[in-house]
């Protein structure tokens, strides 16, 4: 992991979950995009859901989001 991105991300945010569109913005791309990614089966970080319903909040793990910005050698975009 690169502990750079990490602790801009950490600064940035001061929380250790991000939104899917923390995870976008990071990315440069749109929520749509980050959802084509995911029906198209791409490996991205593993979302947390948070409660019990269909429509539950959704959270990224910072660690994650900044391992995968750290190994994603694929332009996405």
């Amino acid at each position: 992991m690169n502990t750079d991105i990490l602790n801009v991300l950490v600064q940035k945010y001061n929380r250790t979950m991000l939104t899917k569109q923390n995870f976008a913005d990071e990315l440069g791309v749109s929520l749509s995009t980050i959802d084509k990614l995911i029906a198209k089966g791409n490996i991205l970080p593993t979302p947390v859901k948070i409660g019990t319903t269909k429509n539950a909040t959704i959270r990224y793990a910072i660690t994650d989001i900044a391992d995968f910005i750290t190994s994603n050698t694929e332009d996405i975009r």
